[in-house]
């Protein structure tokens, strides 16, 4: 009776938590009602009140609020455009993956990264907000001397930032809950991140703006082709990006941005990744083939161009939120050595393409893992 009883307890603790596989498989559709309710609330909250001033005296007082940032005709098309593309379009794109996130394994991966630009962008607006309002409210008042400052900021100002980087962190742990890191992984990730590591001491050229120019994004690209973009996120802004962090010796707080976004932006090519190494069959005649050789090629520089523009995207924010760069500075400082460093190992990863699906094709990760 004894033996009986332990037995049954073992079965029931190897039972499944069912609180646990409820909660992540209903979180997908939680997040798209957090961000749908967060959203509303931020187009009808007042961000912040901006006062006008003529002669050092406050003449007039203006509640400014999301809506009339997006759909004000005064404050200018680019600014419009902006914003309903990052406060509109990619959430809407976003709640949509997670909504039919059953159709296919990676659309909980394409949402997380999409909720993640949105918040990264999110922290560098803050000027782009008060321009804009000075813009709506003053214009036409070219006629007399005037000036506006923003006060009485509100919690309706940082609910964006606050809303996509929360939705980005529970994408996440639906992404991970999802995939099973196994030994060959670890393995496999372990040595494209020692190589990679590697070849980031091998300086080709130091950059006039700061930087260098080497080739340590070259294993990085494959590692995410090879396991996905989760696992490619994993290992190479989690991990390469940490331990590159504490090499550099710049700080932690560069982590984040510089290092976590910068080198986890190589998730981009685990999306292509079916694309890229598509199979040829034995029957295809050389046309085909060459067909299907020049559109894995075509792919691998879209997804290298958009990681290669993610990463200096982060680098510029970096740049402004924790050195204080302006916009324009920021970006010429990371503009030369991202790209040429981008640019390089994408050129050269293309050119072992063909090495590269013979490696794959002889060691599929689909026989030696489940994502």
């Amino acid at each position: 009776m004894e033996e009986e009883k332990q037995i049954q307890e073992q079965v029931e603790a190897e039972k499944p938590d069912r609180f646990h596989e409820l909660s992540i498989k209903y979180l997908p559709y939680i997040i798209s009602i957090f961000v749908i309710l967060m959203t509303g609330l931020s187009f009808i909250g007042n961000l912040f009140t901006l006062n006008q001033y003529l002669d050092g005296e406050k003449i007039n007082s203006f509640k400014v609020t999301f809506f009339d940032l997006l759909f004000s005709q005064n404050i200018g098309v680019g600014v419009q455009v902006l914003y309903i593309i990052i406060y509109l379009v990619l959430p809407i794109i976003a709640c949509v993956l997670l909504v039919f996130h059953t159709k296919h394994k990676h659309f909980v991966a394409a949402a997380m990264f999409i909720f993640l630009i949105i918040g990264m962008v999110s922290i560098v607006t803050r000027d782009i907000y008060q321009e804009a309002a000075t813009s709506f409210f003053n214009k036409g008042l070219d006629d007399y001397p005037y000036s506006c400052k923003v006060k009485d900021l509100t919690f309706i100002y940082a609910l964006p930032i606050l809303c996509y980087f929360v939705s980005f962190a529970l994408s996440a742990l639906v992404s991970f809950n999802n995939i099973k890191i196994t030994t060959r992984d670890i393995t496999e990730m372990g040595v494209l991140i020692a190589a990679a590591l590697g070849l980031n001491f091998i300086k080709v050229m130091p950059m006039p703006t700061g930087g260098s120019l080497n080739l340590q994004m070259i294993p990085l690209f494959f590692l995410a082709l090879r396991r996905g973009p989760v696992k490619g996120f994993f290992a190479g802004g989690i991990v390469y990006g940490l331990i590159s962090c504490l090499f550099d010796g710049y700080g932690f707080a560069c982590y984040p941005f510089d290092y976590m976004l910068g080198f986890g932006s190589i998730a981009i090519f685990g999306f292509f990744s079916p694309l890229i190494f598509k199979r040829t069959h034995s029957n295809y005649t050389t046309r085909t083939k060459r067909l299907v050789f020049f559109k894995a090629e075509l792919f691998l520089l879209i997804a290298g161009t958009i990681s290669t523009a993610l990463r200096f995207m982060a680098g510029t924010i970096s740049s402004m939120v924790v050195y204080g760069y302006d916009l324009v500075p920021a970006l010429a400082y990371n503009s030369l050595y991202v790209f040429a460093s981008g640019g390089l190992s994408l050129l050269v990863i293309m050119l072992l393409l063909e090495p590269i699906r013979r490696i794959n094709n002889r060691y599929p990760v689909e026989r030696i893992n489940v994502l």
